[in-house]
């Protein structure tokens, strides 16, 4: 017999840790704030500190889920002026 018991994810209590970046070797804090909304989106802990994270957006290609993504900029079927007929 199968029990119709809801199982709730509990949430653990986090603490502020300090990380080590793997591109430029400096120290950062990972939140518990952070940690918490990593939990929650089922994301690994960061690797990067954040300007070496926002360096790594800029510098690289866009994938291409962001370019296909509807209403995206890069996507160029949202690009055309005017409707066809």
């Amino acid at each position: 017999m199968i029990d119709n018991v809801e199982h709730k994810r509990v949430t653990p209590p986090f603490v502020d840790r300090h990380l080590r970046c793997i591109d430029c070797n400096s120290e950062f804090l990972f939140s518990a704030e952070e940690k918490n909304y990593f939990y929650d989106k089922n994301f690994y802990y960061p690797k990067r500190c954040p300007s070496c994270r926002e360096a790594r957006k800029r510098n690289h290609p866009p994938t291409t889920s962001e370019v296909l993504e509807p209403g995206s900029s890069l996507n160029p079927h949202n690009n055309h002026q005017g409707a066809q007929q």
